[in-house]
């Protein structure tokens, strides 16, 4: 489903998730302002924006999925990308996630 970008009339909030790199690279969620959304949205393919109906909230998260080239205009959500269409190379997997004792510094 295609979302348009959250109107200045919108109740929506919107948030972007950002690295941090002052504490490591961690993701920090950040609340955008309306004049940030209209900025920021168009920076997010529609896998890496995710809609909360619960709390009216979106968040904007590249690490949803790192394979996702934005390319400025929503409307490209209506089509697969073009790189799903060709076949690739198979890629390795993520690495895992740090453990809480990394987390922590210990």
């Amino acid at each position: 489903m295609n979302h348009g970008i959250p109107g200045k009339s919108s109740t929506v909030v919107v948030f972007e998730w950002q690295p941090n790199y002052e504490f490591g690279g961690f993701l920090e969620r950040v609340h955008l302002t309306k004049a940030e959304v209209l900025m920021s949205w168009m920076s997010y393919y529609q896998s890496t924006r995710v809609y909360d109906l619960f709390c009216n909230e979106w968040d904007l998260c590249d690490t949803l999925d790192p394979t996702s080239i934005p390319d400025g205009d929503w409307e490209e959500d209506n089509f697969p990308p073009t790189s799903a269409l060709a076949p690739s190379e198979p890629t390795a997997p993520p690495p895992p996630p740090p453990t809480i004792q990394f987390l922590m510094g210990h």
